[in-house]
């Protein structure tokens, strides 16, 4: 273990955050969760996933049959290889290390970054008390040059996930590290910095739509995008992060025109959906899971529902302002009996 929860797979990990082979490709990275898991860990590391789902362009999504992922298990302690390592990786979160500012930690060093105390520049802004740390520990308070890594651009940052602590590895005697600014603090666990959500978003194209190039169809009389700003979205990978108002008002931007039939874009998906993915990872079941997706997510909610709430309220991705939501419910009874089963109260007219 190198840096106290940085697993070396490979010399080459080392340089992973200036390896363009190392990035996960489209910012896409397929997981496993160990059964072991109960269902309070399963939510801690959900909530983690949505959080760089929300804030950057990195997805978070179940394997089907990729050859690299990561496999979350607990294994020893809380630990994880920088960056992808080509086939399947280790992200051990034992039990003190489930919580949600220490799972975006460690899927922190899977998509690709160190501690930020490793930067070239740290000298500058914290001291390493190597008196205070233990001897066998040391080697996790190394920095390296700008030829192994790279600053993206961004100030060093005390409050930044990826910050050891005050007492990292201490004797006991004092502080291993101080920080040289007064009145901050060091080592949260709460969950991404600003300045973590701006290197993640540069390391990963995410404002200019590098990693999440859009699909676009052309506009037709009954598709059209309803903002000027939704090709602009759609490049930043809006269609992804926020389907809920991107399907319903940038369908030519986000590639559904002409698409007034559910299919799933995954085989998988059927399970996913029933093991309730739609509600904890819309950003890939929505927009993927259109079959399976749907009547799941009519299923769960609470209230009855007339038609036209549905689709602008809890389905916004149905229609735009509800216009096809008759096809589309009349298409869900059809074909998909079992799953709408409780949906008497929806009315299939305007």
């Amino acid at each position: 273990m190198f840096e106290g929860d940085i697993d070396i797979m490979n010399e080459t990990s080392r340089n992973a955050i200036r390896n363009d082979d190392m990035k996960w490709a489209g910012a896409v990275v397929p997981y496993v969760i160990a059964g072991s898991y109960d269902a309070r860990a399963r939510q801690v590391m959900q909530s983690a996933f949505d959080e760089y789902r929300q804030k950057t362009c990195v997805r978070f999504v179940p394997r089907t049959n990729q050859r690299a992922f990561i496999n979350i298990e607990p294994f020893r302690g809380c630990s994880s290889a920088v960056g992808k390592q080509g086939r399947v990786q280790r992200v051990s979160l034992t039990r003190g290390c489930v919580s949600k500012g220490i799972v975006a930690h460690e899927l922190m060093h899977a998509i690709g970054f160190w501690h930020e105390q490793s930067r070239a520049d740290r000298d500058s802004f914290v001291r390493i008390n190597f008196e205070n740390i233990l001897p066998n520990q040391r080697y996790n308070f190394q920095k390296y040059t700008l030829q192994a890594i790279q600053h993206l651009g961004e100030p060093y940052d005390y409050s930044s996930v990826m910050h050891y602590g005050p007492r990292a590895f201490s004797t006991g005697a004092g502080p291993s590290i101080t920080p040289l600014r007064s009145g901050v603090t060091i080592g949260q666990r709460n969950g991404l910095s600003r300045i973590d959500v701006n290197k993640i978003n540069k390391l990963y194209n995410c404002n200019t739509g590098g990693s999440t190039p859009a699909p676009t169809t052309a506009p037709t009389a009954d598709c059209q995008n309803e903002n000027t700003q939704c090709e602009s979205w759609a490049g930043r990978g809006q269609c992804q992060a926020n389907p809920r108002y991107m399907l319903a008002n940038c369908r030519p931007a986000c590639g559904v025109c002409g698409d007034s039939t559910c299919n799933d874009g995954n085989r998988l998906c059927p399970y996913w959906a029933s093991i309730g993915e739609c509600q904890k990872n819309p950003g890939y079941m929505l927009p993927t899971a259109q079959f399976s997706a749907k009547p799941v997510r009519l299923w769960r909610t609470a209230a009855p529902m007339t038609t036209a709430t549905a689709c602008t309220g809890h389905l916004r991705e149905c229609e735009a302002k509800s216009r096809l939501h008759a096809d589309i419910m009349q298409n869900l009874l059809q074909n998909c009996a079992k799953s709408t089963a409780n949906l008497q109260n929806i009315s299939l007219t305007n």
